[in-house]
């Protein structure tokens, strides 16, 4: 498939202000290809050339492709370090171009799929020239148009207005299935290259949770006020909430995977974790709270996510002991347990990590507590706010996990900090 497909449908996109002409103006493109470049083309038009966990990078910004501009037009390329769309400025500077190309563009879509995920394998010495050589070239065989979002692709803004929702509603057009179905196959595997690939083969219905392969995390309104509170937690899960970053974590066999709420791969970041988690019996996916801890006391959440983001062993590894409290089970040895309402897997949970401490670092399970009327939901509230928790998590026993959306039936509060004036 001609390139200049995909940057003619993205250009549509970008006129278009209507989410609905825009799904069909997708739905158009995607109708007319063979199953093979389903994947690479739903990514080429999303931006997003591999899933998030993928331990992969593009590795080019905005000075990058003001090299390779740069290289292209005689150096008078200083607009592209400042202005908002580098994409249209490489338009037209390929439209200005004192040598233009004799045949129109042959670039193949797929040809420039792959190339963009050679420019992300270049490592090590050398790899930046490596990956402007690549660059260089697709530009240099692009039309302007092409290059306009050849430019956008490499830095990862498409600036189109297509999200995950048009694209399931395209998906779902074009292979005339229900939209929720996809939804639901796009949560439990949260790449939508691979889903339109499994409706195309009519095994939409078929997709479930597939470790380590994670899914979209459910996630929680706040709660309006404490009154709101103490009207609904009567009869319901409230578990301790210290501030910390919400992972998922996988345990497949003897290996351990960690994934951050927007599916990044923590596990380089987690391995001392790691080594308690694959001690768990089973294959398994938790969730739960990742914090640090020194000195008795829970480090800030920036030191968390400073740790998180380390890409190799540094000296700040050793600050602050890693604490995971675990406080739901979404997969046992082959069988989701989403449907299942919480209270039930709670308790699987509590057959498989033991413990709740904070302060001993490692694998611990969630402070949870069941208040029989709103008097016990106060005494809980003081508790909680009197120990220096950040907020309670409201659960209904009898609710199942729903990966993709916000529960309508679960709640957060926050803890208001106590007055110690």
């Amino acid at each position: 498939m001609p390139y200049s497909g995909i940057a003619e449908t993205l250009e549509a996109l970008s006129e278009e202000n209507c989410q609905t002409e825009k799904v069909k103006i997708v739905a158009n493109l995607l109708k007319r290809l063979p199953p093979e470049f389903l994947r690479p083309v739903v990514r080429l038009l999303l931006g997003k050339l591999w899933p998030p966990w993928e331990l992969r990078e593009m590795g080019i910004g905005q000075e990058y492709v003001a090299e390779v501009l740069a290289s292209l037009s005689d150096g008078h390329t200083d607009a592209v370090r400042f202005e908002d769309d580098p994409g249209t400025i490489a338009q037209n500077l390929i439209t200005n171009l004192p040598q233009q190309p004799l045949l129109p563009s042959k670039l193949d879509a797929f040809e420039v799929y792959q190339t963009f995920r050679q420019i992300s394998a270049q490592k090590g010495p050398g790899s930046h020239h490596r990956k402007m050589a690549y660059l260089k070239g697709l530009l240099l065989n692009a039309t302007p148009l092409e290059a306009k979002y050849i430019v956008r692709t490499s830095l990862g803004r498409m600036g189109v207005g297509l999200g995950p929702s048009m694209m399931n509603a395209a998906i779902a057009r074009v292979f005339e299935i229900g939209e929720c179905a996809v939804k639901e196959a796009y949560a439990r595997f949260p790449e939508q290259g691979m889903v339109a690939l499994i409706a195309s083969r009519d095994e939409i219905a078929e997709v479930t949770m597939t470790p380590p392969t994670p899914i979209k995390p459910m996630t929680f309104r706040r709660a309006k006020d404490i009154e709101e509170y103490l009207g609904k937690a009567p009869k319901r899960a409230c578990v301790a909430w210290h501030g910390g970053l919400k992972i998922q974590a996988h345990k497949v066999n003897d290996s351990a995977f960690f994934y951050t709420n927007r599916l990044r791969n923590a596990t380089f970041a987690l391995q001392d974790l790691a080594n308690e988690v694959v001690k768990l019996r089973g294959n398994l996916v938790i969730e739960g709270e990742f914090l640090l801890v020194c000195d008795g006391e829970i480090l800030p959440l920036s030191e968390v996510v400073r740790r998180i983001n380390l890409k190799r062993y540094e000296q700040e590894l050793d600050r602050g002991r890693p604490v995971f409290m675990v406080f739901d089970l979404l997969y046992q040895d082959g069988d989701e347990m989403l449907r299942f309402g919480y209270a039930e897997r709670r308790k699987r949970l509590s057959r498989l990590v033991k413990g709740i401490s904070v302060t001993d670092g490692g694998l611990s399970l969630a402070e949870e507590t069941i208040p029989m009327t709103s008097q016990e939901a106060e005494e809980i509230y003081r508790n909680f706010q009197a120990r220096g928790y950040q907020g309670l998590v409201v659960r209904d026993l009898e609710a199942p996990y729903t990966p993709g959306v916000q529960s309508n039936r679960d709640f957060v509060l926050q803890v208001a900090r106590e007055d110690t004036s």
